[in-house]
């Protein structure tokens, strides 16, 4: 979640309704709706405006769903700690891309929001209701860069289908972060790879 980030611009609107000690219907409300954009993830970002005058949020220009490559890399490692072996994976796989989020529906959160199926409200263990983005749905796919001298390809699957049913991918795993691993497609590697910053 992009607003957990607390220098990060999208904290301090939250902070707006979430500071108040008695909140009103309308705070709810617009706690809910900024929970609900900043719990996703966009290719193309928007501008969120708050009237604290009338207790309202809208957002506009937010579009094109992704899941990041780190979060998927922090899925495959879970996947593989039974067999401690998640370091492992830390040392030898890159993920290359962040992936767009396929499913069917528009790609435009404000059309989305108006959907309930792209709408979780969840009781947190910190006793506060949040509102998350979510996709009944989905697929992702990810480019891995993996050194088969560390993790070969059949521990690789093995990680992979374990993370697939215990651990899942988004803010709301147990119940639509699960998923199925479709393929893998080998592919060649660049015949030249620079490190480093560039």
């Amino acid at each position: 979640m992009q607003s957990s980030d607390p220098l990060k611009p999208e904290s301090e609107l939250r902070a707006i309704f979430h500071t108040k000690r008695k909140k009103t219907t309308k705070d709810h409300e617009a706690l809910q709706k900024l929970d609900w954009i900043q719990s996703g993830y966009w290719d193309k970002q928007g501008q969120i405006d708050i009237d604290e005058d009338e207790n309202t949020v809208e957002f506009k220009g937010f579009s094109n769903p992704i899941l990041p490559g780190a979060n998927f890399l922090r899925c495959l490692r879970q996947g593989a700690a039974p067999w401690r072996k998640g370091l492992d994976i830390k040392r030898s796989v890159v993920v290359t891309n962040d992936s767009e989020i396929k499913y069917q529906g528009s790609k435009d959160a404000s059309v989305l929001f108006t959907n309930q199926k792209h709408i979780n409200r969840a009781f947190t263990n910190r006793g506060v209701w949040v509102s998350r983005l979510c996709f009944p749905d989905w697929q992702v796919t990810y480019n891995l860069l993996v050194n088969d001298e560390i993790v070969g390809k059949s521990d690789l699957k093995k990680y992979l289908s374990r993370a697939a049913v215990a651990e899942g991918l988004g803010t709301w795993r147990p119940r639509y972060g699960r998923f199925k691993t479709a393929k893998f497609k080998d592919a060649e590697l660049p015949k030249e790879i620079k490190g480093g910053a560039n």
